[in-house]
């Protein structure tokens, strides 16, 4: 669901995208490879939230979990469930002054 939703963005949205979620076209182009690709690391639980939260609504952290860990149970345990609400609520705040400070 995460390759789809990316590509299916517009280049300018794309930056938009990754600038909310604080991080940058071309690692996300990099992640996307991720699931196939052993050299490449999977994101850690701070990104796909930040990820999450950017989407605005289109994609959840179980969403990009899934993509990320494919081999994984889509159940999260409890603690990772715990962590990952606490990163959601860290990154919305930061988006929401972020959007702030810049007037929108």
């Amino acid at each position: 669901m995460f390759k789809p939703y990316y590509r299916s963005l517009p280049a300018a949205e794309r930056r938009a995208y990754a600038e909310r979620a604080g991080t940058t076209c071309r690692y996300i182009e990099r992640l996307l490879r991720a699931p196939a690709d052993p050299s490449v690391p999977n994101p850690r639980v701070e990104l796909m939230s930040s990820l999450a939260i950017a989407s605005r609504g289109a994609l959840t952290f179980e969403d990009l979990f899934a993509y990320f860990y494919p081999g994984v149970s889509a159940v999260i345990d409890q603690r990772h469930r715990a962590r990952a609400a606490a990163e959601v609520t860290r990154a919305r705040r930061h988006l929401a002054a972020a959007e702030q400070a810049a007037g929108l």
